[in-house]
This record gives structure tokens, sequence and C-alpha cells, in this order.
């Protein structure tokens, strides 16, 4: 049993001896001081209890360290990992939703980063700290982030990302193949763009899922190739899906020299970064590679694809994102509509 005293301070203190393991603390409760005991020595039964002050020993360096040596580290993960620097020597023990909330005043106010930017990196210091809690043992509670996300929403600190709704425009389009084709391309010396942005159309793939497909991978008699590790929201590897390639597609594949182990042996921060600059060269305002995506997602709503078919293509494990374009694709749909009956008249 614990040993509760009362102090010359006038508060009690708890103090348990159980199976070799010492530990106490005060309270200005007696009431208090018991049910933290009960809680402690019910943990030392279960070898369930861990000492408290290895959260004063550790900081998020150590985490961070623990993470790289025994997961793979995401673009994402990285980014962020960077941008966490104003808590790296904090100790885990001092670690709480106020200090969450100076790292999310100090981005905002020091780097203007907008809210939605702090949000990623606060998602991604969950995973480190869940990463330390399950796998490094460290005693974090799980209630820290849950309890700093409602603060941080409350002040304005985070917010969710704004959903894209861009779509290249058909002269876009025109005007960005017109300048690729004009350059003189090897398969050594310049990116085949034209190519890839039409690929990226049909197959409504990410860059970096399309830069990983693998000649071992495609079926030629099916029309289909397995993409690895496709994005999840919970599994980081082994969500491999093997998807349809419809129309163009296919044909893109089949045209491709098999003189490598990858379909498109191109890097996706080229593909990124060429898209990008070839979209201001042109004066073509707020369109990213990713956009490619929903327009490909478009394309096939827009064909009476179903939900569940746009899905098997795309890889969406929320159906509601499907929706929200489809829905979107019906409200133009009606405007045109008006636009014709009046212009009928």
């Amino acid at each position: 049993m614990a040993a509760i005293i009362k102090t010359a301070s006038g508060k009690f203190r708890a103090q348990i001896r159980r199976k070799g393991i010492s530990v106490a603390k005060s309270f200005p409760t007696k009431g208090e001081a018991k049910r933290w005991a009960t809680t402690q020595e019910y943990s030392i039964d279960r070898e369930a209890w861990h000492d408290p002050g290895l959260l004063r020993d550790r900081t998020l360096l150590d985490v961070i360290a623990g993470y790289r040596a025994k997961r793979p580290v995401s673009r994402a993960m990285a980014t962020s990992i960077n941008n966490l620097d104003f808590l790296y020597t904090v100790p885990l023990s001092r670690l709480t939703p106020e200090k969450v909330a100076e790292f999310a005043e100090y981005r905002i106010s020091t780097h203007e980063v907008k809210p939605q930017t702090v949000a990623i990196d606060v998602i991604q210091l969950s995973v480190l700290l869940n990463f330390a809690r399950l796998k490094m043992k460290l005693p974090i509670d799980s209630q820290l982030i849950k309890d700093a996300r409602v603060e941080l929403k409350v002040e304005g600190l985070i917010a969710p990302s704004n959903e894209r709704s861009r779509r290249p425009t058909a002269d876009e389009l025109d005007n960005l193949m017109n300048y690729w084709g004009s350059l003189a391309y090897t398969r050594f010396s310049v990116l085949p763009m034209g190519l890839l942005v039409k690929f990226a159309i049909y197959s409504c793939m990410r860059q970096s899922e399309i830069t990983r497909l693998l000649w071992e991978d495609f079926n030629e008699d099916t029309r289909c190739i397995t993409i690895r590790d496709r994005k999840h929201p919970t599994k980081k590897q082994g969500n491999d899906q093997e998807v349809p390639l419809l129309g163009d597609a296919f044909e893109i594949v089949m045209r491709q020299p098999r003189d490598s182990d990858r379909v498109f042996p191109y890097e996706a921060k080229s593909i990124s970064s060429n898209f990008t600059r070839t979209c201001k060269k042109l004066n073509i305002k707020n369109l990213r590679f990713h956009d490619l995506r929903r327009e490909g997602c478009s394309r096939l709503l827009e064909a009476d694809y179903s939900l569940s078919e746009v899905a098997l293509v795309s890889g969406h494990r929320d159906i509601n994102v499907l929706h929200n374009i489809y829905t979107a694709l019906n409200a133009e749909n009606i405007h045109r509509g008006i636009k014709r009956n009046k212009a009928g008249k």
C-alpha cells in the first residue's frame, strides 16, 4: 500500500515502494494523492509503469533520431521535421499543449505561414510522439496532441487545408503541349513532359506513383498495373493496388521503351519543377501537376463512370472526395443547361 503523508506545507505526499520501484509525488488534497497512488500501483502490477524521469532526459531530437532509424522518412515528414526546430530541445516532460501553441504562434509570426501549414506540422508531430510512445516506450500522454489541437483550433492557429478545384483549360493544355513539343527531346536530356502530363490525366495517378511504376508489375493481358505502396491514411508501406489502365493510359505505357526497370524512369521532383517552371513561362497561374489528377477524375465522371469505378482507378479511400468533384461537375452542367436554354429562346 502507498504511504500518504501530510507535509509541513499542508500538501499530501504519496510514496510508493513496490516491486523494487520507488516513486513519490505531492498533491494539494489527500483524495488526489490516493487516486494517483492507486493508478501507479495498478500500472506497476501490470508491468506497464514507466519512470516519469525518462521524459525529463529526452527531447524531440531523440524521438526524431529514433524515428529515422526505424521508419522511412517521407518528404512531408522531412519538411515538418525541419519546421519543428522550435521544439527540438524542449524536454518531453515539458511538451504540453501550451508549448505546442507557442510553436504554432512562432511559425505563423516568424515564418508567415498559414494555419493550414501549421496543421500539417502538428499532424507530423503527432506521428513522432505516437512512435515515441508505442515503439520507444516513452510515457508520453496520448491526449497531448488531441488537447493541443482543440486549443489551436480555438485560437485560429491551425485550419484544414483548402480543397483545390483547379482544372486546366483546353487552351492551357494546348499551350503546354505546343511548348514542350517545340523542344528537342532525347530520352536522356529533356523530360517528355507532354507525354507525362497526358498519362497523369488518363491514369489519375500522382507524380510519385507514375515514376515508381515497374515493368514487372505491368500485365499486358489484363491491361492493369500494380502501384506499390500507394498513398494511404494509415498504411505507409505494403499498400499495393492493382489498377486498370484505361484508354490512352494503356497505349502510352505500351509505347515506352523497356530499357529500365521503371516504366517512366524519371524523378518526381524534376517533373513537378519542370511543370511549375513552364506554367510560369507561359503565364498559366495557379496550376499544379497534382491538379491533373483531379482533371482525370473529372473526365471519368463526365464519361459516366460511377464513383466506385473512378475510385478503383484513382485509389481514393474517401469516396466523399470524388463525391465533391461529382457535385461540382453537376453544378457546372446545370449552369451550362441554363445558358443553352436561354440561347434557344
